[in-house]
């Protein structure tokens, strides 16, 4: 292979790794902004620790049944659509508890914002292995893996430390707009990043015809 084609492909795959990755860190990023903020949530709304645990075991139960169906969606309409949806729901839900009057509020932003965190592994993982080379895969998922952990890591300092040095209602406010502009800078860059959702011709054989007919929640019982 030509060298100039092979220096290239390493700038695209580094350039789709580093979007994607970044995304994946926010998803981390996101899962854990709200446990370093409960002592300013308890004192600004009275609440108890259980309340604020059942807050949080709504979100990630929320985060844990919305993937199985975000897959599905993800074949048929293709990742880069369903990950833009999900990022802008992830921000836009923390970045209004921010603004929350009152605590029940945060339940359905929760939700929301977790209904949004959960097309990040099917959408990343379609993204990752339709755009990068073949020779770079186990080394991207690495590095796309890693990035996640990195968004876990920093989460409570860096939510701890806005709360701190101005109020728990701007970390939750700045994070969510973080989000939309990380958001922004993905769609400039759709052009190049492709995914496994590609046109389906229609068989009109019997096989086709009998494939067609089962119920798409077979795929998960099948061997």
């Amino acid at each position: 292979m030509d060298a100039s084609v092979t220096v290239g492909n390493a700038r695209q795959d580094m350039k789709v790794l580093g979007l994607i990755s970044t995304g994946h860190f926010m998803s981390h990023f996101y899962f854990l902004a709200l446990p370093p903020l409960f002592p300013y949530l308890r004192d600004a709304f009275g609440v108890n620790y259980t309340q604020l645990g059942v807050l949080l075991s709504a979100i990630y139960a929320t985060a844990t049944v919305t993937q199985i169906p975000v897959g599905f969606m993800v074949d048929r309409f293709g990742a880069r659509a369903i990950l833009t949806f999900g990022l802008v729901m992830m921000a836009l839900g923390f970045g209004l508890m921010g603004l929350a009057p009152n605590f029940w509020i945060l339940v359905p932003l929760g939700v929301l914002a977790a209904t949004g965190n959960s097309v990040f592994h099917p959408c990343d993982y379609a993204i990752l292995n339709s755009s990068i080379s073949e020779a770079r895969m186990g080394r991207a998922f690495s590095a796309h893996n890693f990035s996640g952990q990195i968004g876990t890591a920093v989460a409570p300092a860096v939510m701890t430390a806005l709360a701190v040095w101005f109020s728990w209602r701007v970390a939750l406010v700045v994070a969510g707009l973080f989000g939309l502009f990380v958001m922004l800078a993905l769609t400039t860059q759709w052009n190049g990043l492709r995914d496994d959702a590609m046109p389906k011709k229609k068989k009109k054989d019997e096989a086709g015809a009998d494939a067609a007919a089962k119920p798409v929640w077979s795929i998960l019982f099948s061997k």
